[in-house]
């Protein structure tokens, strides 16, 4: 059940428009977690605390600088509230 609609068109805005900058760079980004479920499902179930993604460790650099150049802001480097941004695990094109 939503029930923040502005947050739900916030991250739908913002789904998006990193998938728009991955294609501009072609790069490859996929959605992860919650919203990862509700794009399969084919519905939204539920709010959503934050937008998970994985991308690639040598595409990140240009995907983060055109979301910065776009007026995004950086969190990585500030201690993250819950349900804030981070970046997790770094993986290089072919490893596991």
């Amino acid at each position: 059940m939503v029930v923040n609609r502005g947050l739900l068109l916030r991250q739908v805005a913002a789904v998006a428009e990193v998938v728009d900058v991955a294609i501009d760079l072609a790069d490859e980004v996929w959605l992860r977690g919650g919203w990862a479920m509700d794009f399969y499902l084919g519905e939204i179930t539920r709010d959503h605390l934050d937008v998970d993604w994985f991308v690639w460790a040598d595409a990140m650099p240009g995907l983060v600088g055109e979301l910065l150049r776009r007026g995004w802001t950086d969190r990585s480097a500030a201690a993250v509230p819950a349900g804030g941004t981070r970046r997790d695990d770094a993986r290089a094109r072919g490893t596991r």
